[in-house]
């Protein structure tokens, strides 16, 4: 049950994330591609919805997979989230093949820092807790 609710903590924790950056990033392209400041209610939703497929998706970082076949499978997937997002919400992202390219290489660059971004989390996250359980360690001897 500890587990269980452990791993509901992280998926809610990430799926916070995505979708603060969903908010920060539809709400910057939104007001210089269309001069829009506001997001209807259905669009927060959506957004919402978004980034708990990629909260999901997430946990592809975890598995046991090795890590090219990890980056390669989360790419994709992702790609095809935000493409079936944008089809079924009307979003614009695939409405004519220029937009739809634009979109795929500021997706790649975002999804790139992205990765960067949460790789540096964990990396620091290990180091912490390697510190943590050396100092335990060494109390407990």
């Amino acid at each position: 049950m500890k587990k269980f609710i452990h791993a509901i903590g992280e998926v809610k924790f990430i799926t916070g994330l995505y979708f603060m950056a969903a908010i920060m990033l539809g709400s910057i392209g939104s007001y210089f591609m269309h001069g829009l400041r506001e997001f209807s209610f259905i669009t927060i939703w959506q957004l919402l919805g978004m980034s708990a497929v990629f909260g999901g998706l997430h946990f592809i970082q975890f598995s046991k997979l090795q890590p090219l076949i990890k980056i390669t499978v989360h790419s994709i997937l992702s790609y095809l989230t935000v493409i079936l997002f944008s089809l079924f919400c009307n979003w614009g992202f695939t409405e004519s093949t220029t937009v739809f390219w634009q979109f795929t290489v500021i997706f790649l660059g975002i999804y790139a820092l992205m990765f960067f971004a949460f790789s540096l989390y964990y990396k620091n996250e290990e180091v912490y807790l390697n510190k943590k359980l050396d100092e335990y360690k060494q109390k407990n001897k």
